[in-house]
């Protein structure tokens, strides 16, 4: 990413995007998935097809969707795609998805927005418009994007990976260690942040997965008991039915549960997410009471 971006950067300029055009032909805009679609899935059954990995396209049943409201009728348009102008090139900085729908049903020219500042900027902004609606349980995409970024030759600062992948400041943190405790031993740095990981387990075995990182015995019992989970647990569409995978887990071993959960959060880093909830409980607690202390006051008269 850091030598497209450098070379971005030497050809960008500061311009009025009021006078830029509202709409584009399709085939005026140039893409670059690997330096504006952070979204690509870091852990995935069905990882998308290099063909879309070049359209920037994460999820194809969503430019399906897209797609059907287009052909609905005529005048129905989705909200602009954002361009970043660098010279006399237009990048699309975010809106794959929506362009790949208009390219679907055959559409000319496509509603945009122009994006004022420059390519780094744009890359931190793709990022917090991405990773702002992707789903929690999606956290491996988020900390995989901020791992490219702290290994990227840019130069990428904390504050702004923060920024970019919505990971918390920790999370960044601990990257960073990694990334230096892998150089002081002159070993290449891995291009997936489980991999990395490793270096800060003491287990930590010569022998590991290239991809999930884990000692490869290790990965071999994982991956039996996940198509074992798979056999046997239905698919978990809705947040009850992970309510419910919750509970069997808890009925099956009371004792185990409590380190399940804490592997979970470090892995999922949910620290943010536990605070989050916490800070919202308090205060619903707090405002509970407070409507108590107003029915009780009232009821004294």
């Amino acid at each position: 990413m850091a030598t497209t971006l450098k070379e971005l950067e030497t050809k960008w300029s500061k311009h009025d995007t009021e006078e830029l055009p509202r709409r584009l032909p399709l085939d005026k805009l140039k893409l670059l998935p690997e330096v504006f679609q952070p979204r690509f899935e870091a852990h995935t059954d069905t990882p998308p097809s290099k063909r879309d990995r070049k359209d920037g396209i994460v999820h194809k049943h969503h430019v399906t969707e897209l797609s059907v409201f287009l052909k609905r009728d005529l005048k129905n348009e989705l909200d602009p795609i954002t361009v970043l102008k660098v010279g006399r090139m237009y990048y699309l900085m975010d809106g794959h998805h929506r362009l790949a729908a208009y390219r679907l049903v055959g559409r000319q020219e496509i509603p945009v927005t122009w994006f004022p500042e420059g390519p780094a900027l744009a890359v931190i902004e793709a990022g917090r418009i991405n990773f702002k609606i992707v789903a929690q349980s999606d956290t491996a995409t988020k900390t995989q994007r901020a791992w490219d970024m702290v290994i990227d030759d840019y130069g990428w600062s904390r504050s702004q990976i923060v920024t970019a992948t919505t990971v918390v400041e920790k999370t960044v943190n601990t990257m960073r260690v990694a990334k230096r405790k892998l150089e002081e031993l002159g070993e290449p740095l891995p291009k997936s942040w489980p991999a990395a990981r490793m270096i800060l387990r003491p287990e930590r075995d010569s022998d590991t997965d290239e991809h999930s990182g884990l000692p490869k015995h290790v990965e071999k019992d994982v991956a039996e008991w996940t198509r074992r989970l798979k056999d046997q647990i239905p698919v978990l569409n809705n947040s009850g039915k992970a309510d419910m995978l919750a509970l069997a887990l808890m009925r099956f071993s009371p004792k185990r549960c409590r380190d399940v959960a804490l592997r979970l959060v470090w892995e999922l880093d949910l620290y943010e997410h536990i605070e989050m909830e916490h800070k919202q409980l308090k205060e619903e607690s707090k405002h509970a009471y407070e409507m108590d202390e107003d029915e009780a006051a009232q009821g004294d008269f």
